[in-house]
């Protein structure tokens, strides 16, 4: 009897294995060649950040970068307990190149938005023509930011500055920081 089922447990975990698709490996350890990436048709986002991306002014038209992931982030930008949310977007006409853009959805407040193509707005600091194109961003809570931005030689740029989370940026060369100080948004570049 032991020996039916050790057969049987043997012959399923063969037929198992053989069933599987192939899977290439390649030395850099990515997808292999053949591999074509997904395009997305659509992408789910939260109401209140389709509501805010609806809410853009001046005839810009803009949609979530769809390159980046993640292409938005909750956090409480200006320290009032309310859910923000920053979004990662491309803007453009249809008919000019399209441009990299951050549009910041403030619980209550009109939206900010900043980097190429929204027109005299706040440009983003060590990036080309405000133009920045980096899914690296993350947010720093409010209680760390004192201690954890700060310049090449080490001194601090937010200190008690902020009123709620920080919104960081990072490239090669560095970082980019945005924070709410109770009346606007402020851009510091460190590291």
């Amino acid at each position: 009897m032991k020996e039916f089922i050790l057969v049987s447990c043997f012959s399923l975990f063969v037929l198992t294995a053989c069933s599987l698709p192939v899977v290439e490996d390649t030395a850099d350890g990515g997808p292999p060649a053949s591999a074509t990436p997904q395009e997305v048709s659509e992408l789910w986002m939260p109401k209140a950040v389709e509501n805010c991306l609806a809410s853009v002014r001046g005839g810009v038209r803009v949609e979530p970068a769809r390159i980046y992931n993640p292409f938005y982030l909750r956090l409480d930008v200006d320290g009032d307990d309310k859910v923000d949310h920053a979004v990662l977007v491309r803007t453009g006409d249809g008919e000019s190149a399209a441009s990299n853009g951050l549009v910041v959805c403030r619980t209550g407040a009109e939206v900010s938005t900043f980097g190429a193509g929204f027109g005299g707005e706040v440009t983003l600091g060590g990036f080309e023509d405000g133009n920045f194109v980096t899914g690296d961003w993350e947010v720093v809570p409010k209680s760390l930011a004192a201690d954890y931005i700060r310049d090449a030689k080490g001194v601090g740029l937010i200190g008690g500055k902020s009123y709620g989370d920080v919104i960081g940026f990072f490239h090669e060369g560095g970082a980019v920081y945005i924070f709410w100080t109770g009346t606007a948004f402020k851009v510091v570049e460190g590291v």
